[in-house]
């Protein structure tokens, strides 16, 4: 008898030790590591983007030639990879004589492997030192004429290195890879409607959609709201809405009133919100800013645009039409540049490439640059159509979020293994970490996104907290612990009685 009470509590003591370190185990998570050599050997020159190519096709002339040369040169110092070929060997040579029937599709435009391309043509009748001529994809053209010098060159390098290499200055601490675009209606005492899909997306809005969604992870939601009164909220006189004169009342009702009830996602990192806020009034109504310049949409920092459709409407409805939907995505998509530090006209555009002392006179659709230097330029440059983004500025967007998802998504590596030596359950996120070491070790912006998600995850996920009691691993944990050592002994009773 004292063999067998003996017997049972040793083996009681031996499973019940066993069954609980595996217990322990599967809810402390001590089974996997956090990967800290590869984390602390982060090189950010191995996670740098390739350094752009651009192909130089130029005519056969000697002074096009040099030119040429000169430019590749200038290109090779600031890190740009450049290839020469004669004019003869561009793909589309037989149009470019027509360069106005060159057009750049919607995947050439979003294609960001494809090289830059500079072309120099020659045009013995040319009255001017050189022309310039941008169309939408990642394709620069200028025409030369029988003399050529260095001032020319380099204003030529000066061009082609702000309109293609000149990095974007994004601001990194607003920008997060999930984004929730906000389309709100409303009016006061009006019925207002629209057709979201059908008048705006489908026509307009639904290019720029795809080329963002190579950057963020987006959300869209809407809502229209009859019957507000959202001038109870303002201080408006005589019909002006000054945006200095307004309390926290109307900035309040503006963030309630665009912050859409959308379903809780399987995500822990914020999302960044940009609103499309357009109001109906009853009477018009129109905003001022802080110059005194009076103007009927306006952006409002960390919110979005806010417009006053002002419109003639009989009744009690009204639904928007095809030119009130135009004027919204002409607002909206100036946001877009705005927010992403692009120009937001071909005017700024032109500007941007030009130095302090150069002069700029439009010239019908064209413009006419006279240097400092006294080089005289003609431009033309073809709007961006319904993509609202140039390829080579959706480029430099890349360039500068996959630097800004990098290095987030180093800081975070790092924070995950500094919390781990404090808090034993980050190792639970060992698995977002190593995927994200997966995800950031691709020259690619998507998958920077991604990378910089996971990291954000593993700092922010519950998973860091107390099991779920309804988890399967914490059942299958405590049926081990409580059940199994309880029904041995019966069970080894009833097949072997004489025990």
């Amino acid at each position: 008898m004292e063999k067998q009470r003996f017997g049972v509590v040793v083996y009681f003591l031996i499973t019940l030790t066993g069954f609980y370190t595996v217990y322990v185990c599967l809810f402390l998570g001590f089974g996997e590591k956090l990967p800290t050599f590869e984390i602390n050997n982060l090189n950010l020159n191995k996670l740098e983007l390739p350094n752009s190519v651009c192909n130089i096709y130029y005519s056969s002339q000697d002074t096009i030639q040099q030119t040429a040369n000169e430019l590749k040169h200038s290109l090779n110092n600031i890190g740009i990879n450049v290839n020469l070929y004669e004019l003869e060997k561009h793909p589309n040579k037989g149009s470019l004589e027509f360069l106005d029937h060159i057009t750049f599709t919607f995947e050439e435009r979003l294609d960001l492997a494809t090289p830059f391309e500079i072309v120099l043509l020659y045009n013995e009748k040319l009255d001017i030192d050189f022309t310039v001529k941008i169309k939408g994809g990642k394709t620069i053209y200028f025409t030369l004429g029988n003399t050529t010098s260095r001032n020319i060159t380099l204003h030529i390098f000066e061009i082609v290195h702000r309109l293609f290499f000149k990095p974007l200055d994004l601001p990194g601490t607003n920008l997060t890879p999930e984004l929730d675009l906000n389309f709100v209606l409303l009016s006061d005492d009006i019925r207002v409607s629209w057709d979201l899909l059908e008048d705006i997306f489908k026509p307009h809005f639904d290019l720029i959609i795809n080329a963002l969604s190579a950057y963020y992870s987006i959300n869209i939601n809407s809502r229209v709201v009859s019957g507000v009164e959202w001038s109870n909220n303002s201080v408006i006189k005589d019909g002006i809405c000054d945006l200095q004169m307004q309390d926290a009342n109307f900035f309040h009702f503006l963030e309630t009133i665009s912050n859409t009830e959308i379903m809780t996602r399987d995500s822990h990192v914020y999302a960044h919100s940009l609103s499309f806020v357009t109001i109906v009034p009853s009477k018009p109504v129109h905003f001022i800013d802080e110059f005194g310049n009076e103007n009927d949409s306006v952006y409002i920092n960390r919110l979005g645009v806010v417009t006053l459709l002002n419109v003639e409407h009989n009744g009690n409805e009204y639904h928007l039409g095809k030119q009130d939907v135009e004027y919204l995505v002409a607002t909206w998509i100036t946001c877009l540049r705005q927010i992403h530090k692009l120009p937001t006209s071909l005017q700024h555009i032109v500007a941007s490439l030009l130095s302090s002392g150069d002069v700029i006179t439009k010239d019908g659709d064209a413009f006419i640059l006279e240097m400092a230097s006294g080089i005289k330029a003609h431009l033309v440059i073809d709007p961006p159509a319904a993509v609202a983004f140039y390829g080579f500025e959706l480029y430099k967007i890349a360039l500068a979020l996959y630097r800004i998802y990098r290095d987030g998504t180093i800081q975070n590596l790092k924070r995950v293994l500094e919390i781990s030596k404090l808090h034993w359950k980050m190792k639970n996120m060992s698995g977002h970490v190593k995927r994200a070491l997966v995800e950031i070790g691709y020259a690619d912006v998507s998958r920077a996104r991604d990378a910089y998600r996971l990291s954000l995850e593993a700092l922010g996920n519950d998973k860091v907290h107390a099991k779920n009691l309804a988890s399967t691993e914490h059942t299958f944990a405590t049926l081990m612990c409580d059940a199994f050592p309880f029904l041995v002994p019966p069970i080894i009773a009833a097949l072997i009685p004489t025990w």
